[in-house]
């Protein structure tokens, strides 16, 4: 009797030991398996072990992990959704937290401000977007303009409900400057034509009264026509060249034939006002460009170092290296003071509006240079001290490129 006992006991203590062990497998597999969801691993699969209530709970837990694994995909979806949006978003905006962290910010405000997620909008470098962004967090509402970098922002701002705010910062820059120009086109294409036009009729005018005086007349009246027709020719050839339409006709020629055929006007002038026309370019010197576009250029530049200088020389100089062609005009004239010499490339923009009118300037010149050169791939550098004269660099690339010219 005690040795059946024993033999019941033994065999309960074996099948207690073989389900322990076998309820040890699978919560270790469950265990394993709640570790990868955790780790953020939802890729994988519980096979039941023949029990009933575990095959319940594997199939279970496989649900969760395949619904884990679905609604993981839909998130990274829509998060590479937003991230080329992001990108796409050129103007700079910031997310912000009720605390006011900075939560997020595309590359153009860390281009703008710096890096600053993770830190308060307090520790911007500019107290003016500072103040801008705390005016918003009070009132979403606001729309604020605001001047930061040399450029020009409307801010506005959109609240969640959680308290988060977005602050856009659209750039008003490209719009500013074209209502400027707009003004300044207006304005002095206004002047530059009522000017003329009221000296031409003041001519006639008088034409009817003194017969003796008719040919002076007749002079005056050419004259300011003639400079209707060049400010209305270079405002044609400058919106040629900015629509970007204009295509070059690249060919070989020497330099000296372009410079021998405006040379004896400009030597005219110069002497004139005695000064000292030099010339410095090797012959021959061949070159590929646009040969009218280039004249254009010479041209313009020539012209403005004669008008502007009273005494001494204009030299044109010219020289090659592997990568440019660089064509050099200067002059001992009157020269440009350094605060002007960003802006001189701009259209209308002249240093002295009396001066240049003057002169017969219509402030689109240096404007039309500079397009025509760098639609050759080329650049243009200017240096200048007031009362020392200017130097007017054209760099050309000694091969040009046809794809920069849009041929």
């Amino acid at each position: 009797m005690i040795l059946l006992i024993l033999l019941v006991i033994s065999f309960g203590c074996a099948l207690l030991i073989y389900y322990l062990k076998e309820y040890k497998k699978i919560l270790h597999s469950i265990s394993q398996a709640l570790k990868r969801v955790s780790s953020g691993d939802y890729n994988f699969k519980l096979f039941p072990y023949g029990r009933k209530e575990y095959e319940e709970l594997a199939f279970l837990l496989n649900k969760v992990a395949e619904e884990l694994q679905r609604l993981f995909s839909i998130s990274q979806n829509r998060q590479q959704q937003l991230q080329i949006l992001f990108t796409l978003i050129k103007d700079p905006f910031f997310v912000l937290d009720q605390r006011g962290n900075i939560l997020f910010q595309n590359e153009s405000s860390k281009s703008l401000c710096g890096e600053m997620e993770g830190h308060s909008f307090w520790e911007l470098r500019n107290s003016s977007l500072r103040e801008a962004i705390q005016k918003l967090r009070k009132n979403p509402d606001l729309v604020l303009e605001l001047d930061l970098n040399s450029k020009s922002f409307l801010l506005r701002g959109s609240q969640n409900p959680e308290g988060e705010l977005l602050v856009f910062l659209y750039d008003l820059t490209l719009m500013k400057n074209l209502e400027r120009f707009k003004r300044d086109l207006i304005g002095t294409v206004s002047h530059e034509l009522r000017t003329p036009l009221t000296a031409i009729k003041s001519s006639l005018e008088a034409l009817k009264e003194d017969e003796e005086e008719k040919a002076s007349y007749l002079e005056i009246m050419e004259r300011n026509l003639e400079r209707m027709i060049r400010l209305i020719e270079d405002l044609l050839n400058l919106s040629e060249l900015e629509s970007g339409k204009v295509k070059l006709e690249i060919i070989e020629f020497d330099l000296n034939e372009v410079l021998q055929d405006m040379l004896p006007f400009f030597q005219k002038l110069a002497s004139e006002k005695k000064l000292q026309l030099i010339l410095e370019v090797p012959k021959p010197f061949i070159m590929q460009a646009d040969q009218l576009r280039l004249y254009e250029v010479l041209y313009n530049l020539i012209d403005n170092a004669i008008r502007f200088t009273e005494k001494g020389w204009v030299k044109i100089k010219a020289q090659k290296t592997n990568e440019w062609v660089i064509i050099e005009i200067s002059d001992s004239g009157i020269g440009i003071p350094s605060s002007e010499l960003d802006r001189i490339f701009e259209r209308f923009y002249v240093i002295d509006k009396s001066r240049s009118r003057k002169k017969g300037g219509t402030g689109l010149g240096l404007s039309i240079v500079k397009h025509i050169v760098e639609l050759h791939g080329g650049k243009i550098e200017v240096k200048s001290r007031l009362g020392e004269g200017s130097t007017f660099t054209v760099f050309i690339p000694s091969e040009i490129n046809q794809k920069l010219t849009g041929i």
